[in-house]
């Protein structure tokens, strides 16, 4: 609001959203999700909508390649390419902070592994987190709840809850 006042623009900026690291659960993990990719509906919907058609058209593509026969290579296309992007987040997130990964098996390999088994659930998992994000404009972020009405109108509308 401060710097509304001062006539100051506002703008999202990706390195400003907030990072923790440590434990969490499964639900914990959407939820950061669901928070990222409703940020980007309203402060970069040039990112949202393309990524969000794209989504749509990998559900699409699976359900091509079961339905109404079987369709191995148009699958086998598709998960390879999204086995290949996990794959080279995972090893760029290992690169990043080493740490938080050395505990994990397999090392690198278990990565790549990782990544090939994950690649089949991954249009599905973005098109629950799109999902997610089609209704009211809300996110909870360090005990508050937000109305996010657009890029310049976000307001607490609760406070406290978990």
């Amino acid at each position: 609001a401060l710097v509304r006042r001062m006539g100051r623009p506002v703008r999202f900026v990706f390195d400003a959203m907030p990072a923790q690291d440590g434990e969490c659960t499964v639900g914990e993990f959407w939820a950061v999700f669901n928070k990222w990719w409703m940020c980007f509906r309203v402060y970069e919907p040039r990112l949202w909508i393309p990524a969000l058609v794209l989504t749509a058209f990998k559900v699409y593509a699976v359900g091509r390649g079961f339905w109404p026969r079987l369709h191995p290579g148009l699958l086998a296309v598709l998960w390879g390419m999204d086995a290949a992007f996990l794959g080279v987040v995972q090893l760029w997130l290992r690169g990043l902070r080493p740490a938080n990964f050395a505990a994990l098996p397999g090392g690198s390999l278990g990565a790549v592994a990782a990544a090939v088994l994950g690649a089949p659930l991954l249009p599905f998992v973005h098109a629950a987190n799109f999902l997610a994000t089609l209704g009211p404009a809300r996110v909870r972020w360090g005990g508050r709840s937000y109305r996010m009405a657009g890029p310049l109108d976000v307001r607490v509308v609760a406070e406290g809850e978990h």
